[in-house]
C-alpha cells in the first residue's frame, strides 16, 4: 500500500524534525500496512522554497537508514505546493516537484479557510504543462465543506483529489469527516494519504479505517 501524502523526511518543514523522528514515523506507517510512502515536505514560495535536489537528497539518505535500521519501507521524493500564482511556470521551470518525480502529478494545497481567486487557472496552467493538479485534503478547506458542488466542477475539469485516512475518524472535526466520506461514497477519492507529521498522537488503526471505507 502507498501513502501519497507524509512528512517523513527530517529537516525540511513542521513534520519530521530529525532522523529518529523519521524512523519513528517509518515504524508506525509500516505497522499500518503501508510499503511505501511519498514525501511530500511543504514547498512554499520565496526565497527559501524546499528545492527538489534538496528533497532528493533527503529521500536517498532517508532509504539509507531505513535500510540500515532493517526497514522495508520504500521512501518516494515528492512535494505539498502550497497554491500561488507561478506555481505552473515553477513547475516548467524545474522548481517544483511533482508526486514520486514520474512528472504525472503535483499535490497542490489550499488554504484552509478560502479558496484564491486564482484556483481554477493555476488548475488549468498545470494541465497545459502536462501534470495532474491533485488537490490535497479538500475536505479540510472550510469553503469546500460549505460548498462541496464546486469539487465537482473541479473533477469534471481533470482535477484528482486526495483524502485524509484520518478525516474519516473525524480528526478534523465534523464537517471534514462528513466531506470526506460523502466524496468516498460518490466515488470522488482518487487517492487516499496518512498526511503524518510525528509519530506522536498517531490515533490511526488503518483496519479500522478500511473497514469503514468497504462499507460505504
Amino acid at each position: 500500500m502507498i501513502d501519497v501524502h507524509c512528512h517523513i523526511l527530517p529537516g525540511l518543514d513542521d513534520g519530521a524534525q530529525t532522523i529518529e523522528d523519521a524512523l519513528a514515523m517509518a515504524a508506525k506507517l509500516e505497522e499500518a500496512g503501508f510499503d511505501t510512502v511519498i514525501a511530500t515536505p511543504h514547498v512554499l514560495e520565496g526565497r527559501k522554497t524546499i528545492t527538489p535536489a534538496q528533497i532528493r537528497e533527503k529521500v536517498h539518505e532517508l532509504n539509507a537508514a531505513l535500510a540500515k535500521n532493517g526497514r522495508k519501507l520504500k521512501i518516494l521524493p515528492g512535494a505539498e505546493i502550497f497554491i500561488f500564482p507561478a506555481l505552473a511556470e515553477w513547475y516548467k521551470q524545474g522548481k517544483i516537484l511533482s508526486l514520486a518525480d514520474t512528472g504525472k502529478y503535483i499535490l497542490v494545497e489550499l488554504p484552509m479557510q478560502h479558496i484564491p481567486p486564482y484556483t481554477e487557472q493555476v488548475f488549468f496552467e498545470l494541465q497545459l504543462a502536462g501534470v495532474t493538479p491533485l488537490l490535497a485534503h479538500p475536505e479540510r478547506n472550510s469553503k469546500l465543506v460549505k460548498n462541496p458542488q464546486k469539487l465537482v466542477e473541479w473533477i469534471g475539469k481533470g482535477v484528482q483529489l486526495q483524502v485524509n485516512f484520518r478525516s474519516f475518524q473525524g480528526l478534523y472535526g465534523s464537517g471534514p469527516k462528513q466531506l470526506a466520506e460523502a466524496l468516498l461514497s460518490n466515488g470522488m477519492v482518487h487517492y487516499l494519504g496518512s498526511d503524518l507529521h510525528s509519530a506522536r498522537g498517531w490515533g490511526m488503526d488503518l483496519k479500522e479505517i478500511a473497514a469503514g471505507i468497504r462499507e460505504l
